[in-house]
């Protein structure tokens, strides 16, 4: 005879994985992008609303229309735009959009100059001007 234990026999035998509803799944994760695309563009979900997508169309990123992507586990495609819902209560949609991998990182080093120029600005001691300065911060990344 062959015994299972409760857990066993309470499960289907060709039941798919269990999913808990109260989280778990990567609602934004892009699927289907193929190695090539991943490795030459930077994917982003951009919300629909305030002319969002507009403005990263301005920025260098395009909407992506592969029928064979989808966004989230909700995902559909609508038209030409792979899209999923983005905000439940509002009805506001959420638009995978891309953009060449070497403006991304052009953008990201231009961020991260512009961070490093303001934190210096902010720890550094300015000697021509004495107003507002009450001593100094010294800080320490350690990497």
């Amino acid at each position: 005879m062959n015994q299972r234990t409760r857990k066993e026999a309470h499960q289907p035998k060709n039941r798919p994985a269990r999913v808990p509803v109260s989280g778990g799944t990567d609602v934004l994760k892009a699927y289907g992008i193929s190695a090539e695309d991943e490795a030459n563009y930077h994917y982003h979900a951009v919300l629909d609303k305030d002319g969002l997508v507009e403005k990263y169309q301005r920025g260098g990123y395009e909407v992506v229309q592969d029928p064979g992507v989808t966004l989230g586990e909700s995902a559909r495609q609508s038209g030409d735009k792979v899209q999923t819902i983005g905000n439940r209560s509002t009805g506001e949609m959420q638009i995978l959009m891309r953009i060449p991998m070497e403006y991304y990182l052009e953008d990201r080093r231009n961020q991260e100059l512009n961070l490093r120029n303001e934190e210096k600005a902010i720890y550094s001691p300015n000697e021509d001007d004495e107003h507002g300065q009450y001593g100094e911060v010294e800080t320490k990344i350690e990497r």
